[in-house]
């Protein structure tokens, strides 16, 4: 079974920062919000689609996840240290046929060194990769020889990745989920998560919105100097405390990668307000876009 390639969509996103070259404003509060669902990160859902079914598997700091909704399609997300990839629109066959195609992987191919040339390795790799013109893919790679190799498992937004090393025994785990699915029903649990500021039936009384004086995330000289405007659209957790969960992070958007880490670079120095229901301090999902625009 080969692994087919599919189109995929990326979700959208809302606090509008306007980057100056040497000063920014925050123009607007988020205005579309879910709460994080118990302890686990999240997984972004649009109410569309939606009842959303969700199974997982974790091992250590990376958890894949498969959320299926009404249409029939299955969206691949992995939650990492680095945030939240994801690839919608895929059919389970496509997964599983791209899991199978990691357990047939090659062994890695050794090259000498050869005059002006050093040693070189080629990795074998299984990739399920979103086309034209979104950008994202998730891959495995085999990594040693024989009859129980490590793998690396990555994924991608187009801005940034993260990997992680696989043992024998986890990347089997991982790849028996995704290629026979979780076939026991039980390990399906309903995707709680709201829309615009809903979450089980109730509102929020007071969302998360910014701190005043907040730091600005600079704007990348060399897109400065060349006269370069753009966006970059983010969804991240609001913890209780009022920062940003770095590791929920989920990247939408972004017209170049310069202004994406700009943009993930401030975070950690932002402070909210921390979203309120009943009374009492909740986390919640804050969608938002940073709009860099030089004056004229």
């Amino acid at each position: 079974m080969s692994a087919r390639r599919n189109r995929h969509t990326i979700s959208g996103c809302s606090i509008l920062l306007l980057a100056l070259p040497a000063m920014f404003a925050v123009l607007a509060a988020p205005v579309a919000s879910a709460q994080q669902d118990s302890a686990r990160l999240p997984i972004f859902l649009s109410p569309s689609g939606g009842p959303w079914r969700v199974a997982e598997i974790s091992i250590d700091s990376l958890t894949i996840s498969l959320v299926r909704g009404s249409g029939g399609k299955t969206i691949l997300v992995a939650s990492t240290n680095l945030g939240v990839f994801e690839l919608p629109s895929i059919d389970s066959a496509s997964i599983a046929g791209w899991a199978g195609m990691a357990t047939r992987l090659a062994p890695p191919m050794r090259y000498p060194a050869r005059t002006g040339f050093p040693d070189s390795v080629t990795y074998g790799t299984a990739t399920l990769k979103a086309t034209a013109p979104l950008v994202g893919d998730m891959r495995f790679a085999r990594l040693t020889d024989g009859a129980q190799p490590d793998f690396q498992f990555a994924a991608s937004n187009g801005t940034w990745a993260h990997t992680t090393r696989l043992n024998f025994d986890q990347a089997i785990q991982i790849l028996t989920f995704l290629y026979e699915g979780p076939a026991d029903s039980t390990a399906w649990r309903v995707a709680r998560l709201g829309y615009s500021g809903k979450v089980f039936g109730f509102s929020f009384d007071k969302p998360a919105v910014p701190r005043p004086n907040n730091p600005l995330p600079r704007y990348p000289a060399s897109l400065r100097q060349a006269g370069i405007e753009g966006a970059v659209k983010i969804l991240v957790v609001v913890d209780t405390s009022g920062r940003a969960v770095m590791n929920t992070i989920k990247l939408i958007s972004s017209s170049n990668n310069l202004f994406a880490a700009a943009a993930v670079e401030v975070l950690p120095r932002l402070r909210f307000y921390p979203a309120e229901r009943d009374g009492v301090k909740v986390s919640m999902i804050v969608q938002l876009p940073f709009v860099f625009k030089l004056t004229r």
